[in-house]
């Protein structure tokens, strides 16, 4: 930004004044005027018109009195030039035609050209003899930054010099001082050594002392750019930083603003924003650009740095991986006032800042930016309305029938109890982390469970069957991995998530629903076809929840409800049905369960008894609206049997319709009947071994009269198939 030159007022207003005399300083020694050529004039006047008085310097010496002109004097305003300075590279480019000072580093060496210009300050001019004073200045302090001043000869008409500034300057210039007096009533400027000003020092304003009374003093003037010396680069230390941090919790970063040589940078005491606003900023957004970004929060709310340190803590409410960057923005950076000649770049990369001042250096005014990642997790699991049903839910009675899958040897969701919950991850301050999905950042969870056993068993009727608990997870997008695990009552259930690991995958947590994953555990127990099981109930003390950056459910977390078991079997109302002498009989079929234990919860107690010890009907079976078991029956081949019950809650759990036929064969004859394929596995039970029976029960057909003889004579011989008057011993009524 051009400022104009500041110089001294006066006939050689802007010139070189500023001169260290040699050891013969002084008149010539023989008191003599010179008529040849002066090299720099420092003030006079005419006193004819061929005859001028004044101060000169020739071969760098002062010199005063008659100077006999060769030929027309010119005015001596004419003679009046000018000291400045500009990048060197500007001055190797084109000269002095650019005269502007580009942002410059602290603690980085860096050059300028110092000019020595003509008149018209389009090109440069040799002044012999001339010694030029020069240093650096705070403009907005008025301190010299350089402990030493230099020198220049303005006889070499420009020169590079290199400078060093360590601390760093919003509004620096080049400052130029000579020693000299001035008369106010001759307007004459005397050039003296600068010994001379020692005692006087710097020229104050308007002090009549250095005026009339030509006392001298240093007269200053400076560059007519001036420029910002700025720190290097900024630095976001996260050493102290453990990953991932929890979302919500407070974590410390120390920024740092660094100047040339690595150090802090002195003087940079800078107001910190976050997100977006005045310089420095720390900006920050989530690494990938379809994930949501959080807010970043300073607390407190307002930090400046101190020399170039700013230790600070903040907190992030989301989880991700947020790319965090202290930069500057173009609207206030430091080195503002070089916007005029210096690009703003706020580059976070390793730019090729020149240290050698060649000709075409790459310097930005902007400090250099930092990028950190820093990753962040779920600070918490919040387990949401754990409930425990079982399969079957009336008004009534709750149920579910044990059962697996014999062919598979794995749960058969057909038939099992249901925990379902939501599992949503949170931060510190209990708000929905958004970015935890499968599109983001969740990540695959351990589900352990915590369950018990009550009633029977222990304390069953046949205890030591049951070994294995058999369950599958799925979500709300058809995911799913079943499996078992040795039962222990009192041991958790580690839910694995596939056969290769332990861990739900991340998927659950879908886009759907963002930072929540709808789950659903099914569970059931062993069970073989031989060996029935008193009732008993399941329960859920404790979910626990953790993924693999840590995160946990707080606290215990049991399930509302319980689930209860029933061993279940088809029974016919009859084993045998004997001496039926129709061609068709109705043979009822039930849904029994079995308790043998003083306690039978779900069990119709009242209402269900059957003449079978500890069997009682399943009075709430219902096949069509609850799923609760089909039951399909085949014939033998010379006859036919109703194919599927139908068994509805108002049935009480029997089917009265079930129609057994003779269709062919001669008489006796007797129709088995068996379990069709459609049978639900845990309806079917063999007492005497664990497998499928081949009959469930027969149908003995006899006719009318039908009779066996061993004669000639009719109705001479033995019934066919025993007395007919003699009750069957294994007909069991229901």
């Amino acid at each position: 930004m051009d400022f104009g030159i500041m110089g001294v007022t006066g006939p050689f207003a802007g010139s070189t004044i500023s001169y260290d005399p040699v050891s013969d300083f002084g008149t010539d020694e023989g008191n003599n005027t010179h008529s040849t050529s002066i090299t720099t004039m420092l003030g006079g006047s005419f006193f004819s018109d061929t005859s001028y008085y004044g101060t000169y310097i020739k071969d760098g010496k002062l010199y005063s009195g008659e100077i006999k002109s060769c030929g027309p004097v010119p005015p001596p305003e004419k003679l009046n030039g000018y000291i400045d300075a500009l990048d060197t590279f500007r001055f190797q480019n084109g000269g002095v035609s650019d005269r502007n000072i580009s942002t410059k580093i602290a603690a980085k060496p860096f050059n300028l050209e110092i000019v020595s210009l003509n008149e018209d300050q389009n090109g440069t001019l040799e002044r012999s003899g001339v010694d030029i004073r020069y240093n650096i200045i705070d403009l907005d302090t008025s301190r010299y930054l350089l402990s030493q001043w230099g020198t220049f000869d303005a006889g070499s008409a420009a020169a590079s010099k290199s400078f060093r500034v360590n601390s760093i300057h919003k509004n620096a210039a080049v400052a130029f001082q000579v020693c000299a007096d001035f008369d106010v009533n001759s307007g004459k400027y005397t050039l003296h050594p600068y010994s001379d000003c020692d005692a006087n020092g710097v020229c104050p304003d308007n002090d009549p002392r250095y005026d009339g009374n030509m006392q001298p003093c240093l007269r200053s003037f400076r560059s007519s750019d001036n420029f910002a010396i700025r720190p290097d680069r900024f630095v976001i230390d996260a050493s102290s930083v453990s990953m991932p941090v929890k979302a919500g919790n407070t974590f410390s970063l120390r920024l740092e603003a660094l100047d040339g040589a690595g150090n802090p940078a002195t003087g940079y005491n800078e107001s910190i924003s976050v997100g977006s606003g005045a310089s420095p900023t720390l900006s920050y957004a989530d690494a990938k650009p379809a994930c949501q970004t959080g807010s970043l929060a300073l607390q407190p709310a307002s930090i400046t740095f101190a020399d170039g340190v700013a230790n600070v803590n903040l907190s992030y409410d989301e989880v991700g991986r947020l790319v965090t960057a202290l930069r500057e923005s173009a609207s206030s950076e430091f080195a503002s006032v070089d916007r005029d000649d210096t690009d703003f770049n706020a580059t976070v990369d390793d730019s090729p800042f020149d240290t050698t001042q060649s000709a075409n250096p790459v310097i930005y005014r902007s400090i250099k930016a930092d990028v950190k990642d820093i990753n962040f997790s779920a600070d918490h699991f919040d387990i949401q309305n754990p409930r425990l049903r079982d399969h079957h839910q009336s008004p009534d009675v709750n149920f579910t029938y044990l059962a697996i899958d014999p062919s598979q040897n794995q749960l058969d969701p057909a038939m099992a109890s249901k925990l379902s919950m939501d599992i949503t991850a949170k931060n510190k301050s209990g708000a929905v982390t958004q970015n935890y999905n499968s599109a983001c950042y969740a990540k695959a969870i351990d589900l352990n469970i915590s369950y018990a056993i009550n009633g029977n068993p222990p304390g069953m009727s046949n205890p030591g069957i049951l070994s294995t608990i058999y369950y599958r997870w799925l979500d709300d997008k058809g995911n799913e991995y079943s499996d078992s695990q040795s039962f222990a009552n009192g041991s958790p259930l580690v839910v694995k998530g596939s056969s290769s690991g332990t861990s739900l995958p991340a998927s659950i947590f879908n886009t759907d629903h963002n930072g929540t994953a709808k789950v659903a555990v099914q569970f059931n127990f062993d069970r073989d076809y031989q060996d029935a099981v008193d009732p008993f109930t399941f329960s859920i003390n404790d979910i626990v929840v953790r993924d693999t950056d840590g995160a946990s459910d707080i606290g215990t977390t049991p399930a509302t409800g319980t689930a209860t078991y029933l061993y279940a079997r088809t029974k016919p109302s009859q084993y045998l049905y004997d001496d039926v002498t129709s061609s068709s009989i109705k043979t009822p079929v039930m849904v029994v369960v079995y308790c043998g234990a003083a306690n039978c919860p779900s069990v119709d107690t009242a209402n269900g008894r059957t003449n079978e010890e500890n069997w009682w009907l399943s009075t709430s079976h219902d096949m069509s609206t609850s799923d609760d078991g089909n039951i399909s029956l085949t014939a033998s081949s010379n006859g036919t049997v109703s194919p599927s019950l139908s068994i509805d809650d108002s049935d009480d759990g029997i089917d009265k319709s079930v129609t057994v036929t003779h269709t062919t064969g001669t008489l006796p004859d007797v129709v088995s009947v068996g379990f069709g394929t459609s049978t639900s596995d845990w309806l079917i039970y063999n007492p005497d071994s664990d497998s499928i029976p081949n009959t469930l029960y027969k149908v003995r057909f006899v006719g009318t009269g039908t009779w066996s003889t061993t004669g000639n004579k009719p109705g001479v011989g033995k019934v066919v198939g025993g007395d007919i008057y003699k009750k069957k011993a294994k007909r069991v009524e229901w």
